[in-house]
């Protein structure tokens, strides 16, 4: 209110207020209101200048952003283990074997992307199986052999749309977010030959978090915008766990807890104590900019990708060289992963009178006194 008197004072004849030395201009709020004594020429001045001040006022504006992530994976594992088994029945010679062991090697190719296959597969270890065939050969020399052949291909696309309305020049945030409790912290509670732990619990938090200040330009066709969208996600929450030691001692500068620092020694009781903290691993993407984008358009503001390949060969040399025989001596694995984050904002100017037009047309027509 200080502000908008200041203003009127500074615009509408400035040296006509009594507070400027004048004999005619008086201005105090009263209860959310202005009590004015002016000429009438300078109140119809300020009537035209109240108005200019809430025409820009009765300006709103929508923000909608959309945080697309896409998520590609391509597996394949394709190949043959041969062991061969020579003079079963020694003689002279003692038993010869010829191994491949190749399988393990190629199983599970990982790339290092977050969602690939090989790390979503039965178990995690060994991944994916299609098809598995194994057998055995017997004659005056034996034949093993392990079929491994496994393809697979996965695409997954989330969209994640925070909106949120604000006036003209106005900053605001919408935050969409999972809360998670974990012990971030403990702290050493001792008595006589005693000892506990007090945790300290903290709030992580995953999601996205919409942060903008608008700005209508004067023509009303675009908009500046300061924004600050970020997206968490909570990736693991490792538990670090703390044994005590078994016997008491007490002493100055000493170990807390069977290591960790303490002030003021160390105090066990004779079954010894034991605690765990939690860390998080967050993964945090995040961009801060200034944009002008139109009415109704929308803006790719940022992205990331994220691609991976590995390529797993392994085999008998000479063998693994030769056309059309190589497949019965080697294993293969390919892994391609792929990860895209795209950031859109898309922002919507809404002017009240227009708005009370199209909900209303015939409120403007109605007749005084109707």
């Amino acid at each position: 209110m200080d502000a908008l008197v200041k203003l009127i004072q500074e615009t509408i004849d400035p040296t006509s207020w009594r507070d400027a030395g004048g004999s005619v201009g008086g201005i105090r709020p009263l209860s959310g209101q202005l009590i004015v004594t002016q000429t009438p020429e300078n109140q119809r001045a300020m009537v035209n200048l109240l108005e200019q001040l809430r025409e820009t006022r009765a300006i709103q504006i929508t923000i909608e952003a959309r945080f697309l992530q896409v998520q590609k994976n391509f597996l394949e594992d394709v190949g043959l283990d041969l062991d061969v088994f020579f003079n079963l029945s020694p003689g002279k010679f003692s038993q010869i074997n010829a191994l491949q062991n190749s399988v393990g090697f190629t199983a599970s190719p990982v790339t290092g992307v977050p969602g690939g296959i090989a790390l979503t597969g039965a178990g995690n270890a060994g991944g994916f199986q299609s098809m598995t065939l194994s057998g055995t050969y017997l004659d005056n020399f034996q034949v093993n052999f392990l079929l491994n052949a496994t393809q697979a291909s996965q695409t997954s696309t989330t969209l994640t749309a925070p909106r949120v309305t604000l006036f003209n020049g106005q900053r605001a945030y919408v935050l969409v977010a999972t809360q998670r409790a974990y012990v971030s912290e403990l702290d050493a509670v001792v008595g006589n030959n005693s000892q506990a732990f007090q945790p300290t619990v903290d709030i992580v938090s995953s999601g996205v978090v919409l942060d903008v200040q608008a700005t209508v330009s004067a023509d009303r066709k675009y908009v500046t915008m300061t924004l600050r969208p970020q997206l968490a996600q909570l990736l693991n929450l490792f538990t670090f766990n703390f044994q005590g030691a078994g016997t008491a001692n007490v002493g100055g500068g000493g170990i807390l807890g069977g290591g960790i620092p303490g002030v003021g020694g160390v105090i066990n009781n004779g079954a010894g104590s034991s605690g765990f903290i939690q860390e998080p691993e967050l993964q945090i993407t995040e961009v801060r900019t200034t944009v002008s984008v139109p009415d109704g358009g929308t803006l790719l503001l940022g992205g990331q990708t994220l691609a991976g390949e590995i390529e797993k060969e392994a085999g008998i040399p000479v063998l693994s060289k030769i056309p059309f025989l190589k497949r019965l001596f080697t294993n293969r694995s390919m892994a391609k992963d792929e990860s895209i984050l795209l950031i859109l904002v898309k922002p919507t100017i809404i002017i009240q009178r227009e708005q009370e037009q199209k909900q209303f047309p015939l409120l403007s027509s109605k007749p005084a006194g109707g």
